[in-house]
């Protein structure tokens, strides 16, 4: 088998660094089945006119990513299609705790 077999690769897009890594996060919390192989370093895009006429808006920085879905029983222990004999039954992962109302004072 083949190292390289099964990995896939992805461009991510940023205005500035700290938008790649804002990027990169909200990418990995919507596909949460993923692992990361490699990581390349950002890199400035070359000069272009979409960047001399969109003005601060458009990506100038880029992100590759080399990464493997993973489908492993690991990644799908909290579904479980017979109604979850055995297996734990807790209903708020992935969940956040409501914030508690706001309090202001009365005048």
């Amino acid at each position: 088998m083949a190292i390289t077999q099964g990995l896939k690769e992805h461009v991510i897009l940023g205005t500035d660094v700290r938008d790649i890594q804002v990027q990169k996060d909200r990418w990995l919390g919507e596909n949460p089945n993923i692992k990361i192989i490699e990581t390349g370093d950002i890199k400035r895009e070359p000069a272009s006119l979409l960047i001399r006429f969109g003005g601060k808006r458009v990506p100038r920085f880029s992100m590759f990513l080399r990464y493997r879905e993973e489908t492993s029983s690991r990644c799908n222990r909290h579904f479980n299609p017979d109604g979850g004999a055995g297996q734990r039954q807790d209903k708020s992962l992935g969940r956040r705790k409501p914030a508690p109302p706001l309090k202001f004072p009365r005048e």
